[in-house]
């Protein structure tokens, strides 16, 4: 390897100068010549994807989970030639613990030089990628709504305070349900629906859902939260505050599956606010014309992350 490119987002809530230049003297240690692009504005990764994917050996981006998605989204559009990577300075940074990263940002670097090449699904929703989480319904209009000096100064907690509102309706029993159908792997569902989350991720909302998720096995993972009372709400909310949150202690309200592909039609009202893809508002447009979701895996793209342990049985 002799180049890389570093994309970084100067407004990711753990991001700072000095963070950049040891990441930068780190590759150049190691005789890489290493090149910072700031990324400018919402949706300026992929442009600079598509041009750094011919001039340079690996790319990294610097930043939160939406940059994730951005670049995924960049290299969807180009035949990739440069590897990818990503150090996380965001407020939630689930990715993280999918490419085995470590939380400091000078570790995760030492961890991804010594690295080696794997591969990751890229997963679609109407054509469109995203990099670990689709979602719509009740709360994940929270994370593109929080305001970036909760998130900045108060981290998590910023976008608990930011739900509280939304929290009060869900133990009122007033927030919107979805009445859906949808594909569980050749049968025709048809229900009310709270939330949906397609990942291809070992979790999201800053819990590990699905601590065993294979993020290269052609797969995503679907959880559908149905209509469900005020106890059960509770005791969501109580094991999510606590890191325990368990599918199987809810299975007579989740219906949660692995599959390559999905449809969900609403049968009545599409949700009122934008589709959630890691985090940001999504660039998929539903109306009374376009009511349908489509999710599958869309080819891979090929990373330099941590070796894989190995385990002794």
């Amino acid at each position: 390897m002799e180049k890389c490119s570093i994309i970084y987002n100067p407004i990711s809530t753990g991001f700072n100068s000095s963070i950049l230049e040891n990441i930068k003297k780190k590759f150049q240690a190691k005789g890489i010549k290493a090149k910072l692009i700031k990324s400018r504005f919402a949706g300026h990764v992929p442009e600079i994807i598509k041009e750094e994917n011919e001039n340079a050996d690996l790319i990294i981006t610097l930043g939160g989970d939406g940059t994730i998605g951005e670049a995924i989204r960049g290299f969807q559009k180009c035949k990739q030639s440069a590897l990818y990577s990503h150090i996380s300075t965001g407020t939630a940074n689930d990715v993280r613990n999918n490419f085995g990263l470590d939380s400091n940002p000078d570790k995760a670097t030492d961890l991804i030089l010594e690295g080696e090449e794997q591969t990751m699904d890229i997963v679609t929703v109407n054509d469109v990628a995203f990099g670990y989480v689709s979602c719509f319904g009740a709360l994940t209009n929270i994370p593109y709504e929080t305001k970036f000096a909760l998130k900045k100064h108060l981290g998590k907690n910023g976008y608990i305070i930011s739900a509280i509102p939304e929290i009060l309706k869900l133990l009122t029993g007033s927030i919107h349900t979805y009445n859906i159908t949808y594909d569980k792997n050749g049968e025709e569902i048809t229900g009310e629906c709270l939330l949906a989350a397609i990942s291809n991720s070992k979790g999201f909302g800053g819990i590990d859902v699905y601590p065993n998720a294979n993020i290269d096995d052609g797969n995503f993972e679907v959880l559908i939260i149905k209509k469900i009372s005020s106890e059960l709400i509770g005791a969501l909310l109580h094991d999510y505050l606590n890191n325990n949150f368990d599918l199987n202690n809810y299975q007579n309200h989740l219906d949660f599956f692995t599959t390559d592909n999905l449809t969900i039609t609403f049968n009545e009202q599409v949700p009122e606010k934008p589709i959630d893809n890691d985090g940001d508002m999504a660039s998929v447009s539903l109306d009374d014309n376009n009511r349908t979701l489509n999710y599958k895996t869309n080819g891979k793209v090929k990373m330099l992350l941590p070796k894989k342990k190995s385990y002794k049985n």
